[in-house]
């Protein structure tokens, strides 16, 4: 059993981070902030169904509040008042190809009238993606999609709400996309309840078989927001993630990081590394740029705040060493520590990469299999614990306050 000394100290460090974090409620303004090099994130919050796994703030699609929230988050975008260049555009939810083309047009015109884009992608089910869909998708430069598979299997599926996809679906969308010069990512998730581990492996062979770009292989978590509960361990989740690695590795996949795996092509494409600083758009959406961390807040506050031209959202400032251990975390999720970046860390940094490294950790500047399950446990600790504003309802109340006096 997994029960070394460094875990634990690693997870009380998190624990004792975590309880220094607070957020203020207050008016956002992002208007003296430089904006070349950072991402965008759009969040869409609509979905025509609640699956039970998902931590996300979603809620039911109706056509009105739709409408609604496309006025708010345009008038978010023209009140940031963003300029410079942005090296990629995601748009995540919810399910955000619930959207027309027309309208995830609109978004992105919007957004280019302060900014220039590039790598956009488009997360959404699998139904929607339909040729017709997928051509509008390619007038607009998108260069990405990225399927919720989440199981090919229909006890799996039913048993946490989920709609099913098959096989036919997958490989039509894959062949339409490619068609247009579309990369495809789909998620599988990892630990669902009923999920056993040859229904996880044979999912991944038969989506590996199918000529997907990027296969991202998530654990379900017991973060706050899902009603379902994971069906396995950590251990027995990381296991299963290993010998899909043995599997897609086997068949010219490459290893992005603990949890993502890529075909050469597009690993050679990506840059080496994402902007650690973000722009998010949307309610519940994150914004991360220097030391400042904003979340917005909920659809109904978020609303309320843009019919009334003012930008709220939860703000925390983070220490400059809490900065760097969140960038430590990072190069430890992909899988690689440089001896250059080694250099730059604080001195306290530098002790634990040295243990990390005399326990077996990190060989060279490459995480052990050792060091990948203490990356992937801490992983789903930090998922699971981190203190979120939206998840705490005093401080809903408290929104809830500054927006009426």
């Amino acid at each position: 059993m997994y029960t070394t000394v460094i875990p634990k100290i690693a997870k009380r460090m998190v624990a004792s981070s975590f309880s220094k974090l607070n957020y203020e409620y207050c008016v956002i303004d992002w208007k003296d902030v430089i904006t070349f090099h950072v991402g965008l994130y759009v969040h869409v919050p609509f979905c025509e169904r609640l699956c039970a796994f998902c931590p996300f703030h979603r809620v039911l699609f109706e056509p009105g509040l739709k409408d609604e929230y496309l006025k708010a988050l345009f008038r978010e975008i023209d009140l940031r008042e963003l300029e410079g260049d942005i090296e990629w555009v995601y748009f995540g939810g919810g399910t955000p190809n619930l959207l027309s083309g027309e309208e995830i047009g609109q978004i992105l015109q919007k957004l280019k009238e302060y900014v220039q884009l590039e790598d956009i992608t488009l997360e959404g089910k699998p139904p929607y993606f339909t040729e017709k869909y997928l051509k509008a998708l390619h007038r607009l430069d998108v260069t990405r999609i990225s399927m919720g598979v989440e199981s090919l299997t229909k006890k799996v599926l039913e048993n946490v709400l989920r709609d099913r996809t098959d096989v036919p679906m997958i490989r039509d969308i894959i062949r339409n996309a490619h068609d247009l010069g579309i990369a495809v990512n789909a998620d599988l998730m990892v630990g669902l309840p009923k999920q056993h581990r040859g229904d996880f492996l044979f999912d991944i062979t038969r989506l590996a078989d199918l000529g997907l770009d990027q296969i991202t292989t998530y654990p379900f978590t017991n973060a706050p927001g899902a009603r379902a509960k994971p069906g396995v361990s950590s251990h027995d989740c990381f296991e299963m993630i290993e010998t899909a690695a043995e599997i897609l590795t086997g068949m010219g996949y490459e290893r992005e990081n603990v949890w993502v795996f890529s075909t050469p092509e597009l690993a050679q494409k990506a840059p080496g590394e994402h902007p650690a600083e973000y722009f998010g758009f949307g309610p519940s959406a994150f914004s991360k740029i220097e030391n400042v961390q904003v979340v917005n807040p909920f659809l109904d506050e978020y609303i309320l705040c843009l019919n009334e031209n003012q930008t709220y959202g939860y703000r925390i400032e983070f220490s400059d060493i809490f900065n760097a251990w969140r960038e430590f975390a990072h190069r430890l999720y992909d899988l690689k520590l440089k001896k250059s970046f080694l250099k730059t860390l604080p001195r306290r940094l530098k002790v634990v990469a040295n243990l990390l490294k005399l326990a077996g950790y990190i060989d060279g500047e490459e995480v052990t299999k050792k060091g990948r399950f203490f990356v992937h446990d801490l992983t789903i600790h930090v998922i699971e614990n981190l203190p979120h504003p939206l998840s705490n309802p005093v401080a809903r109340g408290i929104a809830c306050m500054n927006i009426f006096f």
